[in-house]
């Protein structure tokens, strides 16, 4: 699994700012043109955007099969169960937004099939920006909840699961774990597809596992990805870019470097994004020409 192309997905033109749905998506690198200002933007650079922004939400929203949106009362100090519908296998990631100034959080695990969450509330003290009521414990309050789910049960690959505890970290000011986790999760990808090859021509398990153990990040990603995809790097993600990657992940792994800025591990998750979509192209390239 890459990422879910979304139907009806709403684009932003940064040329006009004019925002329109898009009622399919067949490729990441689909052009697509605006509907006003007839500016043209590439599928996949709006996708890098919209995952790298300061949020979480918009990675899970690309890993989902459902998105749920919904509304609830609540009495403010009072758990509030919120029943999930039948057909939901697995959830993802709950958010929760309340309309006042108030700490509001899911109780809910991600591990197995739930029929319901709890939201849990408490009084804030601190004014949040945007705020202008403080709500008190024991008041009735209106909170929105976003649900991202599937409706299958199919575990997401590891090296998704670390770009999404990469971002997680990053939100949380964990910078160098963040970092980290981005790295770690280029690699398990680029090794995920290296597996998926040398299997279709027959190599057993244990062949692989051998290569990819005594493999460098630099043959996996410049040398085996190049001869089995045909896959070349652009200037906006170099080979230069990518070994400094490997090269601070080193420094973090082996505890010589904790202290990352925000901007190096933004940077750093960027160039992951563009890296595994531009190796997804060439791989659907490759199998589309060899048919």
């Amino acid at each position: 699994m890459l990422f879910n192309l979304k139907p009806n997905v709403r684009i932003y033109c940064e040329n006009c700012t004019n925002t329109y749905v898009v009622d399919e998506i067949e490729s990441i690198n689909q052009r697509i043109d605006c509907k006003e200002c007839k500016n043209q933007l590439i599928y996949s650079d709006w996708l890098v955007d919209i995952i790298c922004s300061d949020e979480s939400i918009p990675i899970y929203a690309f890993i989902s099969d459902v998105v749920i949106n919904g509304e609830t009362d609540i009495i403010v100090g009072m758990r509030k169960i919120v029943e999930i519908p039948d057909d939901i296998v697995k959830v993802q990631k709950i958010y929760i937004i309340p309309y006042t100034n108030l700490h509001v959080v899911p109780d809910v695990r991600y591990t197995d099939k739930i029929e319901h969450f709890s939201i849990i509330s408490s009084q804030s003290f601190d004014r949040k920006e945007g705020f202008s009521h403080e709500s008190k414990f024991g008041e009735a309050i209106k909170v929105k909840y976003t649900i991202f789910a599937k409706k299958d049960d199919k575990e997401l690959d590891i090296w998704l699961k670390l770009l999404i505890q990469s971002r997680e970290q990053y939100l949380e000011d964990k910078f160098a774990l963040s970092f980290l986790s981005c790295a770690m999760s280029l690699e398990s990808y680029v090794s995920s597809r290296i597996e998926e090859y040398l299997y279709s021509l027959g190599h057993k398990e244990n062949e692989i596992n051998l290569l990819l153990k005594n493999s460098s990040i630099d043959d996996k990603l410049f040398r085996y990805l190049k001869y089995f995809y045909s896959v070349i790097f652009s200037p906006t993600v170099s080979n230069g870019k990518l070994k400094k990657i490997f090269e601070e992940r080193n420094k973090i792994a082996h505890g010589r470097n904790f202290f990352l800025t925000k901007d190096e591990a933004n940077k750093c998750f960027r160039i992951v994004i563009q890296a595994i979509l531009i190796i997804h192209s060439a791989i659907e390239t490759t199998k589309a020409i060899s048919k």
